[in-house]
Protein backbone atom coordinates (compact mmCIF):
# COMPACT_ATOMS: atom_id res chain seq x y z
CA UNK A 1 0.00 0.00 0.00
CA UNK A 2 2.98 2.26 0.72
CA UNK A 3 4.33 2.08 -2.47
CA UNK A 4 0.94 3.04 -4.52
CA UNK A 5 1.11 5.74 -2.26
CA UNK A 6 4.31 6.89 -3.66
CA UNK A 7 2.89 6.15 -7.08
CA UNK A 8 0.00 8.86 -5.80
CA UNK A 9 2.02 11.30 -4.99
CA UNK A 10 1.87 11.37 -1.32
CA UNK A 11 5.19 12.52 0.78
CA UNK A 12 6.10 8.97 1.96
CA UNK A 13 6.95 9.82 5.35
CA UNK A 14 3.62 11.21 6.83
CA UNK A 15 1.88 8.25 5.09
CA UNK A 16 4.01 5.69 6.40
CA UNK A 17 3.44 7.38 9.84
CA UNK A 18 -0.35 7.78 9.53
CA UNK A 19 -1.04 4.14 8.20
CA UNK A 20 1.40 2.52 10.69
CA UNK A 21 -0.57 4.90 13.42
CA UNK A 22 -4.15 3.15 12.21
CA UNK A 23 -5.04 6.38 13.39
CA UNK A 24 -7.94 6.21 10.46
CA UNK A 25 -9.72 2.89 11.82
CA UNK A 26 -12.29 4.44 13.32
CA UNK A 27 -13.90 6.40 10.39
CA UNK A 28 -13.59 3.42 8.14
CA UNK A 29 -15.27 1.75 11.24
CA UNK A 30 -17.96 4.57 10.77
CA UNK A 31 -18.59 4.01 6.94
CA UNK A 32 -18.79 0.50 7.75
CA UNK A 33 -21.82 1.26 10.73
CA UNK A 34 -23.76 3.84 8.68
CA UNK A 35 -23.66 1.42 5.29
CA UNK A 36 -24.68 -1.98 7.21
CA UNK A 37 -27.55 0.97 8.75
CA UNK A 38 -28.61 2.09 5.59
CA UNK A 39 -29.05 -1.44 4.31
CA UNK A 40 -26.20 -2.23 2.78
CA UNK A 41 -24.72 -5.50 2.37
CA UNK A 42 -22.61 -6.07 -0.32
CA UNK A 43 -20.17 -4.02 -2.86
CA UNK A 44 -20.75 -1.91 -4.25
CA UNK A 45 -24.03 -0.01 -3.27
CA UNK A 46 -24.92 3.04 -4.40
CA UNK A 47 -27.40 5.88 -3.85
CA UNK A 48 -28.39 7.97 -6.02
CA UNK A 49 -30.35 10.70 -4.00
CA UNK A 50 -31.73 8.22 -1.65
CA UNK A 51 -32.22 5.41 -4.14
CA UNK A 52 -30.24 2.42 -3.88
CA UNK A 53 -28.63 0.18 -6.85
CA UNK A 54 -26.66 -3.12 -5.61
CA UNK A 55 -24.07 -4.58 -7.34
CA UNK A 56 -21.64 -3.59 -10.30
CA UNK A 57 -24.33 -2.88 -12.79
CA UNK A 58 -24.49 -1.38 -16.15
CA UNK A 59 -23.38 2.63 -16.81
CA UNK A 60 -27.13 1.92 -18.50
CA UNK A 61 -28.63 1.61 -15.12
CA UNK A 62 -27.02 4.68 -13.63
CA UNK A 63 -27.98 6.95 -16.23
CA UNK A 64 -31.35 5.58 -15.82
CA UNK A 65 -31.71 6.86 -12.49
CA UNK A 66 -29.50 9.58 -12.55
CA UNK A 67 -31.85 11.24 -15.61
CA UNK A 68 -34.76 10.32 -13.71
CA UNK A 69 -33.39 12.43 -11.00
CA UNK A 70 -32.29 15.60 -13.04
CA UNK A 71 -35.77 15.53 -14.97
CA UNK A 72 -38.31 15.03 -11.88
CA UNK A 73 -39.92 11.87 -13.69
CA UNK A 74 -38.57 9.46 -10.51
CA UNK A 75 -42.28 8.13 -9.36
CA UNK A 76 -43.43 9.13 -6.12
CA UNK A 77 -43.57 5.52 -4.85
CA UNK A 78 -39.63 5.02 -5.36
CA UNK A 79 -38.11 3.98 -2.01
CA UNK A 80 -35.14 6.66 -1.08
CA UNK A 81 -33.05 6.07 2.05
CA UNK A 82 -31.65 9.10 4.15
CA UNK A 83 -27.59 8.38 3.83
CA UNK A 84 -25.04 10.61 5.16
CA UNK A 85 -22.18 11.29 2.68
CA UNK A 86 -19.48 10.61 5.16
CA UNK A 87 -16.27 13.17 5.81
CA UNK A 88 -14.43 11.78 2.73
CA UNK A 89 -13.71 14.56 -0.26
CA UNK A 90 -16.26 15.46 -2.89
CA UNK A 91 -15.36 14.42 -6.72
CA UNK A 92 -17.60 17.05 -8.36
CA UNK A 93 -19.43 20.46 -7.42
CA UNK A 94 -21.24 20.64 -4.22
CA UNK A 95 -24.01 22.39 -6.14
CA UNK A 96 -24.95 19.92 -8.54
CA UNK A 97 -28.70 18.07 -8.41
CA UNK A 98 -27.63 14.28 -7.60
CA UNK A 99 -25.65 13.16 -4.82
CA UNK A 100 -24.37 9.60 -5.85
CA UNK A 101 -22.92 7.94 -2.48
CA UNK A 102 -20.77 4.93 -3.31
CA UNK A 103 -20.22 2.11 -0.49
CA UNK A 104 -17.04 -0.36 -1.90
CA UNK A 105 -14.50 -2.25 -0.82
CA UNK A 106 -10.59 -1.46 -2.57
CA UNK A 107 -10.06 -5.22 -2.67
CA UNK A 108 -13.65 -6.56 -4.17
CA UNK A 109 -13.47 -7.54 -8.04
CA UNK A 110 -17.43 -6.32 -8.26
CA UNK A 111 -15.76 -2.49 -7.16
CA UNK A 112 -13.15 -2.73 -9.22
CA UNK A 113 -14.96 -3.86 -12.25
CA UNK A 114 -17.47 -0.62 -11.13
CA UNK A 115 -14.75 1.59 -11.46
CA UNK A 116 -13.13 0.31 -14.49
CA UNK A 117 -16.34 0.30 -16.54
CA UNK A 118 -18.99 2.56 -14.99
CA UNK A 119 -17.14 5.11 -12.81
CA UNK A 120 -15.46 6.91 -16.09
CA UNK A 121 -18.44 6.90 -17.68
CA UNK A 122 -20.32 8.57 -15.14
CA UNK A 123 -17.32 11.18 -14.63
CA UNK A 124 -17.63 12.43 -18.26
CA UNK A 125 -21.44 12.52 -18.45
CA UNK A 126 -22.33 13.69 -15.12
CA UNK A 127 -19.77 14.91 -12.78
CA UNK A 128 -17.81 16.90 -15.29
CA UNK A 129 -20.89 18.66 -16.11
CA UNK A 130 -21.73 19.16 -12.71
CA UNK A 131 -24.81 17.41 -12.80
CA UNK A 132 -23.72 14.81 -10.01
CA UNK A 133 -21.45 14.52 -7.23
CA UNK A 134 -19.90 11.62 -5.71
CA UNK A 135 -18.89 10.80 -2.44
CA UNK A 136 -17.36 7.58 -1.77
CA UNK A 137 -17.72 5.47 1.77
CA UNK A 138 -15.51 2.35 2.75
CA UNK A 139 -17.38 -0.68 3.29
CA UNK A 140 -14.62 -3.04 3.78
CA UNK A 141 -15.59 -6.78 3.99
CA UNK A 142 -12.16 -7.85 5.68
CA UNK A 143 -13.96 -11.33 6.34
CA UNK A 144 -13.38 -12.02 2.70
CA UNK A 145 -10.94 -9.33 1.54
CA UNK A 146 -8.29 -8.95 4.53
CA UNK A 147 -6.11 -6.00 2.67
CA UNK A 148 -10.10 -3.64 2.20
CA UNK A 149 -9.73 -2.42 5.92
CA UNK A 150 -6.37 -1.01 5.77
CA UNK A 151 -6.36 0.17 1.68
CA UNK A 152 -9.09 2.08 3.17
CA UNK A 153 -7.13 3.58 6.00
CA UNK A 154 -4.63 4.14 3.28
CA UNK A 155 -6.69 6.29 1.23
CA UNK A 156 -7.64 8.49 4.21
CA UNK A 157 -3.94 9.05 5.06
CA UNK A 158 -3.40 10.23 1.33
CA UNK A 159 -6.65 12.46 1.64
CA UNK A 160 -4.74 14.21 4.75
CA UNK A 161 -2.47 15.33 1.80
CA UNK A 162 -5.21 16.45 -0.67
CA UNK A 163 -4.55 13.01 -2.84
CA UNK A 164 -7.77 11.22 -1.72
CA UNK A 165 -8.96 10.65 -5.22
CA UNK A 166 -4.88 10.12 -6.90
CA UNK A 167 -4.93 7.29 -4.24
CA UNK A 168 -8.31 5.91 -4.72
CA UNK A 169 -7.83 5.62 -8.98
CA UNK A 170 -4.59 3.84 -8.15
CA UNK A 171 -5.55 0.92 -5.69
CA UNK A 172 -8.25 0.26 -8.05
CA UNK A 173 -6.10 1.00 -11.12
CA UNK A 174 -3.60 -1.52 -9.76
CA UNK A 175 -5.60 -3.83 -7.63
CA UNK A 176 -4.68 -7.41 -9.20
CA UNK A 177 -1.13 -6.71 -8.47
CA UNK A 178 -1.90 -5.31 -4.54
CA UNK A 179 -3.58 -7.49 -3.65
Amino acid sequence: LKEYGKKAGVDENKFSSCLDSGEKANLVKADLTDGSAAGVNGTPAFFINGRMISGAVPFEQFKTVIDEELNGTAASTVERKTVAVGNLPVQGQESAKVTLIEFSDYQCPFCERFFTQTEGQIKREYIDSGKVKLYYRDLPLSQIHPGAQKAAEAARCAGDQNKYWEYHDTVFQNQQSIF
